[in-house]
């Protein structure tokens, strides 16, 4: 465990240096504006490969793994007939299937809701805050008797340096929160993956999609006037969000393996490809999302045709390692 969490912590502070020193860029440069947009469309394919080659494969794995392995512990201190060990291996591999199903739903449906509410209560804010100017301006209007006297109340601006700041908070704690999820991924996929060559690929799927997010976090910062410290400050927070995610998702895992349930019981690889099927769904959510920016634009490009589908195929190339460990 403690080589695994050193590994974790370095690639936390790769992951957190690259995504500072990316959102510093605009700060001091704009790069072309076609680079990034490739850039971030083969990111969004990564994640999507990543997601379904990678992550939800190896979490389905290590279900099925526990299970025998439950079932076999089972079958070795119960000694039960045979009719009752095809029944309880038939639930068993039910089971399993359900767990999978869940893991996967709760995972997508977690980062959406986080990924959504934000924007929903700010937008209640907004309109109760509206309708409270609105009253206002009509409780003044009805106080003034005679139309010539009457004060003319200006129009809520839309340069208006309240609404700037809560849309600035908002659109930060959007990016970290999607941050946090990154961070999850890559915490769950290092703790669980049976291959070192499959949690580089998790790394580095991550690691692409977060530079052009923090370039365009520093750059929507500075064209809603934020000044450049403030603008740097809230990169900051962002860039710590990913390895503090995944610092706590493994300590949680692990905690899960050891705490109560023994490795070799089989419970702990249950708990731990649970984990990482519903991480597997996250992944899936922030890849829809980061792929539906990518194609945001009125029309593709064969060039963004072909940076996505590169992205999406590459994690493949990892699955003739895999292949070769499993002895295929």
């Amino acid at each position: 465990m403690t080589s695994s969490f050193v590994t974790l912590l370095v690639l936390g502070s790769i992951v957190a240096a690259s995504s500072f020193a990316a959102g510093l860029l605009p700060l001091s440069f704009s790069p072309s504006a076609r680079r990034l947009h490739m850039l971030t469309t083969f990111g969004s394919g990564l994640l999507i490969g990543t997601g379904l080659v990678v992550i939800l494969p190896e979490g389905v794995e290590a279900i099925h793994a526990a299970q025998k392995e439950l079932g076999h512990s089972h079958e070795h201190v119960h000694n039960r007939n045979s009719d009752a060990m095809n029944h309880g291996r038939g639930q068993n591999h039910g089971s399993g299937h359900g767990a999978i199903g869940l893991a996967l739903v709760l995972g997508f449906v977690s980062i959406y809701l986080i990924d959504v509410l934000p924007s929903l209560l700010q937008a209640r804010k907004n309109a109760n805050n509206a309708r409270a100017m609105a009253n206002g301006r009509r409780h003044l209007l009805a106080d003034v008797s005679d139309e010539e006297d009457a004060i003319a109340l200006p129009e809520p601006s839309s340069k208006s340096s309240p609404q700037q700041h809560t849309h600035t908070q908002s659109t930060t704690f959007g990016l970290i929160l999607h941050s946090l999820a990154d961070g999850i991924a890559l915490g769950a996929s290092k703790s669980t993956l049976s291959s070192a060559t499959l949690g580089l690929v998790v790394f580095v799927a991550i690691l692409l999609h977060k530079a052009p997010a923090a370039f365009g976090l520093t750059a929507t910062l500075l064209q809603q006037g934020v000044s450049k410290r403030g603008a740097r400050g809230y990169l900051l927070l962002f860039s710590l969000a990913a390895p503090v995610g995944a610092v706590v998702t493994f300590s949680a895992v692990k905690m899960l393996e050891v705490g109560g349930v023994g490795v070799g019981d089989g419970a702990g690889m249950w708990w731990t490809g649970v984990v990482l099927v519903a991480s597997g769904g996250s992944f899936l959510y922030v890849a829809m999302q980061a792929m539906q920016a990518a194609s945001s634009a009125d029309s593709a490009t064969g060039t963004d045709v072909s940076c996505m589908l590169a992205g999406i195929l590459a994690p493949l190339l990892t699955q003739i390692e895999h292949s070769h460990a499993h002895g295929f």
